[in-house]
């Protein structure tokens, strides 16, 4: 699949499929399906709006759109075993710090966090004390 892959693209691909290795999908899930979940998650992280299958495959022509409606049809995958998979994952990587979604925390409770800095907040247009990357 990496072969039809823009050379600009496949960079991200193989990072994405050496982190899903990681959770231990390869060997759990068929080769193609292996294959569709990397490209569909190749395609959320570099479209910044409207992910939709149909534009995922129009930026990355590995697969067809149909192909990616399929998977996400007929993949029998728990939110809950997928979480469970990102927590084990952090925590095999040491100890820190796991962000799952850049939340700026309001300013009266801000300082009472070690880890609360100054940063941006896009919904504001200004800097807030919140999460820092």
């Amino acid at each position: 699949m990496a072969s039809r892959l823009y050379p600009t693209t496949r960079r991200i691909f193989k990072q994405v499929v050496r982190s899903l290795q990681m959770f231990g999908l390869a060997s759990t899930l068929p080769p193609l399906t292996f294959g569709l979940m990397a490209i569909y998650i190749t395609g959320l992280l570099l479209l910044d709006r409207r992910q939709t299958a149909t534009r995922i495959a129009a930026w990355l022509p590995a697969r067809a759109h149909d192909a990616l409606n399929r998977l996400l049809r007929t993949l029998p995958l728990s939110t809950r075993a997928l979480m469970r998979a990102v927590i084990n994952w952090a925590k095999q990587l040491g100890k820190g710090y796991l962000v799952v979604d850049d939340v700026v925390v309001s300013k009266p409770f801000s300082k009472q966090c070690s880890w609360i800095g100054w940063t941006y907040s896009t919904s504001e247009k200004r800097k807030v004390r919140g999460l820092v990357d």
